[in-house]
């Protein structure tokens, strides 16, 4: 019987142990894709940064054409 008992806890603390795993890899995953985000939001503020530098280097260009 103490043996069955046994195998009983470490049946359950195994289920547990795998519970917190998927808990721990949920929120692992939640914080790659904030991150993700994050990373993709700033790849496109430096394109329009480098896009309106470029347009202010050729803003006379821009005048001569809209004259």
């Amino acid at each position: 019987m103490k043996i069955n008992g046994l195998n009983d806890w470490l049946n359950l603390a195994a289920k547990i142990g795998v519970i917190g795993g998927l808990i721990f890899l949920a929120i692992g995953i939640n914080q790659n894709n904030e991150l993700l985000r994050s990373e993709t939001r700033q790849s496109l503020v430096a394109n329009d940064v480098a896009s309106l530098t470029a347009n202010l280097e050729h803003a006379d260009v821009f005048a001569r054409l809209g004259s």
